[in-house]
């Protein structure tokens, strides 16, 4: 399902070709964000630009993060999430209404737990907490951004457009 938090649905490769010899080829073992591809490809075109997000020219060179980036991950129909830090990742699962059910949340260490079978939020809820407090901190610029430019436009699809998207996951149909 494509709104799954899960690793297996979350960790993505991104390869970045660079023309020429600009940089060698070089695989980065850092987690990064796909809020960080805009400002890398300001960066390799020599565009000076603030921008949300960081450049990840400097891991690409063979640097290392010096504090490791903290990476939010969201779903915004239902409301899904997942933060993670370090090697710390909580996932908050949003139930719709009709379904009378509460969120749910999850925690896992993925150190000892890559595919997060063990959930420790009950058994963690410090960790839970401090992720929550450094989530909000995170996606407060996004926010922020949200209610000052609004939701966008409305869009009425065609049945056999919302049949065609539910049948891929989209729009809560579908597997």
């Amino acid at each position: 399902m494509h709104n799954s938090m899960y690793q297996e649905v979350l960790h993505v490769p991104l390869v970045i070709q660079v023309p020429g010899d600009a940089l060698e080829a070089h695989r980065v073992a850092d987690v990064v964000r796909t809020v960080d591809i805009f400002p890398t490809t300001l960066e390799l075109l020599d565009v000076p630009e603030e921008s949300q997000g960081r450049s990840l020219v400097p891991l690409m060179k063979g640097d290392s993060e010096p504090h490791p980036r903290p990476v939010w991950s969201h779903w915004p129909a239902p409301g899904n999430q997942a933060f993670r830090w370090n090697d710390w990742k909580f996932i908050q699962t949003v139930f719709r209404a009709r379904q009378r059910e509460p969120d749910r949340f999850e925690l896992y260490d993925l150190a000892t737990d890559p595919r997060e079978t063990k959930n420790l939020y009950r058994d963690r809820p410090e960790v839970f907490a401090k992720l929550s407090k450094a989530r909000a901190q995170l996606a407060a610029p996004s926010t922020t951004f949200r209610e000052r430019v609004g939701a966008g436009r409305s869009v009425t699809l065609a049945p056999s457009e919302r049949a065609e998207l539910e049948a891929l996951g989209y729009l809560g149909g579908g597997n």
